[in-house]
C-alpha cells in the first residue's frame, strides 16, 4: 500500500510538471501599467490608420480571391467599406487585429502531443501497456486467461 501511495505521488507531481510546461505559453500575460489620456484618446487619432488597415487587407491578393467566390466584387467592397462610419471602421479593425495568425496551431499540436506522450508514460508505469520499453511498470496487473 506504501508504495501505491508513493507511486501516486510521484504520478501526480509528474503531471503537474508536465501540465504547468505545457500550459504555460499559452497564458498570455496581463500588464499592468498607468494609462494617460493621450493613449485613451490615440484610438480616436488612429482612424485614418484604421481605415488604411483595412483597405490594405481588402488589397491583398488571398482576400480578393475569397471575395470573388462569395460573389463579391472587390471595388464595390472597397467602396462599401469605404462608406463605413468611424466606430464601424474602428469596430472591423479591431476584429482584423484580434484574428489568429496561425501562431496557436504550433501551441495546440505541442499540447496535444505531450499529453499523448503523458498518458502512454503513465499508462505503462501503471502496468496496462507496454509502449515505452524503458519503463519498468510499478504495478502488474494481474490478467487471467480466460479459455
Amino acid at each position: 500500500m506504501q508504495v501505491w501511495i508513493q507511486c501516486c505521488r510521484q504520478g501526480l507531481a509528474l503531471l503537474m510538471a508536465v501540465a504547468t510546461v505545457a500550459i504555460g505559453p499559452m497564458v498570455s500575460s496581463a500588464r499592468a501599467e498607468l494609462v494617460t489620456t493621450a493613449s485613451m484618446l490615440a484610438p480616436a487619432d488612429d482612424l485614418e490608420g484604421a481605415r488604411d488597415r483595412v483597405a490594405a487587407v481588402l488589397a491583398r491578393d488571398d482576400v480578393r480571391e475569397q471575395l470573388s467566390a462569395f460573389g463579391l466584387d472587390a471595388d464595390e467592397t472597397g467602396a462599401r467599406v469605404a462608406s463605413l462610419s468611424d466606430a464601424e471602421i474602428a469596430e472591423l479593425d479591431a476584429r482584423l487585429a484580434s484574428l489568429p495568425a496561425g501562431q496557436d496551431f504550433v501551441a495546440v499540436v505541442g499540447s496535444l502531443l505531450i499529453l499523448t506522450v503523458l498518458v502512454l508514460f503513465l499508462t505503462d508505469v501503471f502496468g496496462w501497456t507496454d509502449v515505452f520499453s524503458f519503463v519498468n511498470p510499478q504495478f502488474e496487473v494481474k490478467r487471467t486467461d480466460r479459455r
